[in-house]
């Protein structure tokens, strides 16, 4: 079960959200392995052509690069 991350597949998209609103999606350690995790399924399901990283509120801290 994940924490910090909601996980879904729509057809070949993955969405991705992260569940950390009062951080404003703050990348902290359990968030990332989190996200280590979903993206390492995703790298290995060769049904999923594509992924969508959002944040779970009006607000999204983009300051700190993802890759």
């Amino acid at each position: 079960m994940l924490k910090y991350l909601k996980y879904e597949q729509k057809d070949r998209v993955a969405l991705i959200e992260m569940k950390t609103p009062k951080t404003f999606a703050s990348l902290s350690e359990g968030l990332i392995k989190e996200m280590n995790k979903v993206l390492s399924t995703l790298d290995n399901d060769p049904s999923v052509k594509a992924f969508v990283i959002t944040g779970s509120d009006k607000e999204f801290e983009s300051s700190n690069p993802l890759f």
